[in-house]
């Protein structure tokens, strides 16, 4: 286990011989090394911190300048500027990211958990990605039925995993091809899946995607799109962070349902009376 990552795990062996001093040496290290993990989670942090206030300083007069709050531009010099700012974002971005990736290895990952329309939150992906869906003419497809029971979640966190796995299944699915999101109901939860008609992951990959900096690199991709997806590989690490924080699990099957494509399932809490009586609602 201490192999998997999980450096909190302790064997315990008393047989006063070489196995107990080998594992307690395995102890050792696992404690080490869970303080070399540590120390590296604050590193990142405060540096990200460190870089987001100056960071959001360059956007802001970078905006200004395009504006001409510092006198008139020409042409070439807008372009110039476009491009800075554009990498400026781009770089916000990913700060922002690392910043989620260590509140939730921290475990302070904060949630404002509220009654939410499932159905109406899909749509709200429809609508947003119906231009870049249009033009690969790829339709999405909203299958959760109006009278689903709602969820308690937190809206902008829970909007934020649908914009990341509606994103990915836009990135690999060719032209014509379909987007489904659909949910149904258990007791105590809601299970959401996101389908795709797309290229699929290559076997054995599925279970390595929620690491950090993890992309999937296939032949198919160059088949499939005018150029190699890039990002930032922290995608799926904070959806998978933002589940579990909510008590869901997510798991990924491909193909899908249609013999093709991926399918990212997920769950999330519902509304039941025994949450409406905790938080009066």
């Amino acid at each position: 286990k201490i192999g998997e990552g999980k450096l909190d795990h302790r064997i315990h062996i008393r047989t006063n011989d070489e196995l107990e001093d080998l594992a307690d040496e395995f102890n050792l290290m696992g404690k080490k090394l869970g303080e070399l993990d540590e120390m590296k989670r604050d590193f990142v942090s405060s540096v990200t911190h460190e870089l987001r206030s100056p960071m959001t300083s360059i956007r802001g007069y970078m905006d200004l300048l395009l504006k001409g709050d510092a006198g008139s531009l020409s042409d070439l010099q807008k372009d110039y500027l476009s491009v800075i700012k554009n990498n400026a974002v781009r770089l916000g971005r990913f700060i922002d990211n690392l910043l989620d990736v260590s509140k939730i290895e921290a475990h302070k990952l904060k949630l404002t958990p509220e009654v939410q329309d499932i159905h109406e939150l899909a749509h709200e992906m429809s609508v947003l990605f119906k231009p870049q869906a249009n033009e690969k003419k790829i339709k999405i497809e909203n299958k959760i039925p109006k009278t689903v029971a709602k969820a308690f979640v937190d809206k902008d966190r829970i909007a934020e995993v649908l914009i990341n796995l509606t994103s990915n299944a836009l990135k690999f699915t060719p032209e014509n091809g379909t987007i489904t999101i659909d949910a149904k109901e258990a007791p105590h939860y809601l299970e959401l899946g996101i389908h795709d008609t797309g290229i699929g992951i290559p076997a054995g990959h599925a279970d390595k995607l929620f690491n950090k900096f993890e992309q999937v690199q296939s032949h198919q991709k160059q088949k499939t799109t005018k150029k190699a997806q890039k990002g930032t590989g922290l995608g799926l690490t904070i959806v998978k962070g933002i589940i579990e924080a909510h008590g869901g699990k997510i798991w990924v099957k491909s193909p899908g349902p249609s013999g093709k494509g991926t399918t990212f399932a997920f769950t999330l809490p519902k509304l039941t009376e025994e949450i409406r009586t905790k938080f009066n609602l």
